[in-house]
């Protein structure tokens, strides 16, 4: 059954439900609830799995994140941390914000614009840092390397040996 031509929204949906509606097919959600810590039904009483508006819109932001930015599965982990660091400092900052507006004379938009960017800077520090190269990585860029001297060796000596050189 397509739940989407309900259109009606709810509360909650059952496994089959937001299976259908976010278009996942059930055993890649499965997968999906035991990697990915944004997706997090409720039980009912009876033991059904209960999704919120919240779980479907992660199930679709990690759909996207995996089908149509081709990103691994620790990418969109990462991604998906950093968008909730990012909220959560936006929360944050409005907060300080209001506070801010009722004490307006004490703090400037610029210092309000620096410690915004700030914090930016720091998000994207801390995302360059989780993207550390571990020794696998090293030795296959080594590698790589060397098959590419090889080739470009040859090419160089096929390009000398037919005189294609231009003078």
């Amino acid at each position: 059954m397509n739940f989407e031509l309900l259109g009606s929204k709810k509360d909650s949906y059952k496994f089959n439900e937001i299976a259908s509606l976010s278009g996942v097919k059930p055993y890649v959600l499965r997968f999906w609830e035991s990697e990915f810590s944004q997706i997090s039904p409720a039980l009912s009483k009876g033991g059904d799995k209960l999704y919120s508006d919240r779980d479907l819109e992660a199930i679709n932001k990690i759909k996207e994140l995996l089908f149509d930015q081709k990103l691994s599965i620790p990418e969109a982990k990462e991604n998906l941390s950093l968008a909730e660091k990012k909220n959560q400092v936006q929360i944050n900052m409005d907060e300080e914000s209001r506070t801010t507006i009722g004490v307006a004379a004490q703090s400037s938009s610029l210092d309000l614009m620096r410690s915004a960017l700030e914090v930016d800077i720091n998000l994207q520090k801390s995302a360059m840092s989780l993207k550390q190269f571990n020794d696998e990585d090293v030795l296959n860029l080594v590698h790589a390397k060397k098959k590419l001297s090889s080739v470009l060796a040859k090419i160089n000596g096929i390009i000398k040996e037919k005189n294609w050189m231009e003078s």
